[in-house]
Parts: structure tokens; sequence; C-alpha cells
């Protein structure tokens, strides 16, 4: 345990000493920021902007968090730090667990604190601030997301024997969890899985598609927050309102967005593990 701690605590007083953790806090700041404030010519509710600033963090948050996770492992390997934390006796699994929780760390005070700033500047703007406890929320759910990036992007350098190698598997994630299942291009997750159908001789519905699609970081984050807009859903029409009655369907419920953004916090990393846990890092 102790040696989690010292290779934590290294590894985060690093970090934060980088360019790269100035970076994230301030490129989540000023996105966060300019949100709020261009929002306040738009829109009458104050929450409304949280909405945006919603599809700000889907689209860049997980870019932003990339240049500090993607090397988390990879540099420590390649520059032979690794060896000599196994040869002063830290486990692979121990130096894992530090290194990653000090990202994680670095990424929970970027996020959150723009958020805060998110919510001061717009309860200087308003003349009624947004509701402190559903910006608590939201926070939570945000942070959820960004750190399930976090966690593939770290399990992507466990995994790489190069930093180019470790580069090029960010951006492939990214593309593949992002655009892909928004569907920016004609070749979408939902194309992809309704092909699938057809070519095995099944029939595919669009309930189907949408089980498919919320296993994805991007719409269980979007689900976690929903009930955090319900109050001026009715105002906008782009905002989901909340189903009347019991969910109907297991996509529906809350846990089991927060069950799906919770496995891919994990499950990449625990397969990372068991590959590095195998490697010959002589």
């Amino acid at each position: 345990m102790m040696s989690v701690v010292i290779v934590f605590r290294n590894e985060f007083e690093d970090t934060i000493r980088s360019l790269h953790a100035g970076g994230i806090v301030v490129a989540l700041w000023l996105l966060v920021a300019a949100i709020v404030v261009f929002d306040r010519a738009v829109y009458a509710a104050p929450l409304r902007a949280f909405w945006d600033v919603q599809l700000g963090l889907i689209i860049l948050a997980p870019v932003v968090v990339s240049s500090l996770c993607y090397g988390a492992i990879v540099d420590a390997r390649t520059s032979r730090r690794l060896c000599f934390h196994l040869g002063n006796g830290v486990t692979r699994l121990e130096y894992l667990c530090g290194a990653f929780l000090a990202r994680w760390a670095v990424v929970i005070i970027a996020t959150e604190s723009a958020i805060l700033l998110g919510y001061i500047i717009a309860a200087l703007q308003y003349p009624t601030p947004p509701s402190f406890i559903a910006v608590v929320g939201f926070s939570v759910a945000s942070t959820g997301f960004v750190l399930a990036f976090a966690g593939v992007y770290v399990a992507i350098s466990v995994v790489a024997q190069q930093q180019s190698t470790a580069m090029v598997g960010v951006v492939l994630v990214y593309v593949a969890l992002i655009p892909f299942v928004i569907g920016i291009s004609d070749f979408s997750l939902s194309l992809l899985v309704r092909t699938i159908g057809e070519q095995l001789g099944a029939g595919v519905t669009d309930s189907t598609v949408q089980f498919v699609s919320n296993l994805t970081p991007y719409p269980a984050y979007a689900g976690i927050a929903k009930p955090v807009f319900e109050p001026i859903a009715a105002q906008y029409p782009r905002l989901p309102e909340q189903s009347s009655g019991a969910p109907q369907t297991l996509t529906a419920h809350w846990w089991f967005d927060v069950l799906v953004l919770s496995a891919w916090m994990v499950l990449p990393l625990a397969i990372a593990y068991w590959r590095f846990s195998r490697d010959d890092l002589l």
C-alpha cells in the first residue's frame, strides 16, 4: 500500500509541474466559461448553458485529457523509470495503480474546477443562479465521463510499446467512441449494427441499436445527466424530457448508465494489467 502512495505522490507532483496539467485545466476552464458567457445572450434559464457545456465536454474533453494519460506508463517504460521502481520493490500493479490514480486526481481537479467556474459565472450573469444541487449532480456525471476516457487512455499506455503507438491508439479510440457513436459521418455505429444484422439475416430494431449505443461512454453520460435538465426540458425542444412512469427498458435506468461508465473506467485497465503482468520489461 505504501508503494502505491509513494508512486502516486511522485507521479502527481511530476504531473502538476508539467505543461500538460496546466494546459488541461486552462482548456477546460476556457471551454466552460466561453459557453456559459455566450449562452447568457441566447437562453433565459441559467441551467440551459450547462446543457451546451455537456455537449462541449463530450466533444472536446476526451481530446484535452488524452495528452495527460496516453504516456502514463509507456513513458516510464521507454525511459527505464519503470524498471528503476520495480528494482526498488514496487510491484507492477502498485506502479500502475499509483500512476493511474495520479492522472485521475488531475482530471478530477480540472473538471470539477471548470464546472465550479461555470457556476460562478452563471450566478453572476443571471438574476437567479442555477440550482447548486443540479450543478453538483452535473459535475459528478461530467467527471465520471472524463474519468472513463482517462481510464481507457491509461490502459492504452499500459499495453503500448512506444509513444507513437499509444498516440495512434488514443486517436482511434476517440474516433470510435465519439464521432462514430454520434454519427458525424455517413459511417456510424448505428449503420454498422444494422449492416451486421442484415448480413446475419436478423432484423435489427431501433431499441437494439439504442442498446448498443448506450454501452459507450457518451450516451451513458447523457443518461446520467438527463435528470439535471428535467426542470427546464419543457422550455427547450432540444432537451430530452424525463419519461413519466417506470422505465420501460434496461437502458432507461440511471443505474445502467452508471454501470456502463464504471465499466469503462475499470475494465480496460484490468485487461491491460493482465497483459502488462506478462510483458518482459527488461
